[in-house]
C-alpha cells in the first residue's frame, strides 16, 4: 500500500526517475510489534496509587515481554539491527507469516 502510494505520487508528478529509483532502493518491509496490556485490575490500581499517587479507574501496564517481527525485505542489505535493539525481533521470509527464518533475544 505504502509502496504503490510513494511510486503513485512521484509517477503522477512526472517524475519517473525517481518512481524507478524508489522501487529499486527503498524498503517497504511489512513489520508488527507484540506488546500484551491486559485487562486492569485492583493489583494494578493500587500499584498506580501507591507508586505514583494518581488514582486511575483503568490505569493501562503491559507485560515485560515485547516482540519486533519484519520482513526480511531490505534492498541495500539487512542492518544489523540486532545490535541495536533490546526487543525481541524476528525476521520472516518475503511473503512468509509463520516460518521464523531469524530469531534474537535482545
Amino acid at each position: 500500500m505504502a509502496h504503490n502510494a510513494c511510486v503513485g505520487t512521484a509517477r503522477a508528478l512526472g517524475q519517473s526517475e525517481l518512481a524507478d529509483w524508489i522501487e529499486k532502493n527503498v524498503a517497504f518491509t511489512n513489520g508488527m510489534v507484540d506488546r500484551i496490556t491486559p485487562m486492569t485490575g485492583d493489583i494494578e490500581r493500587v500499584a498506580c496509587q501507591q507508586n505514583h499517587g494518581i488514582e486511575d479507574a483503568w490505569p493501562v501496564f503491559c507485560e515485560s515481554f515485547k516482540q519486533w517481527v519484519l520482513e526480511d525485505k531490505f534492498p541495500a542489505g539487512r542492518p544489523a539491527l540486532e545490535k541495536n535493539l533490546k526487543w525481541r525481533m524476528i525476521l520472516i521470509p518475503i511473503g512468509m507469516t509463520m516460518k521464523l527464518t531469524r530469531t534474537w533475544e535482545i
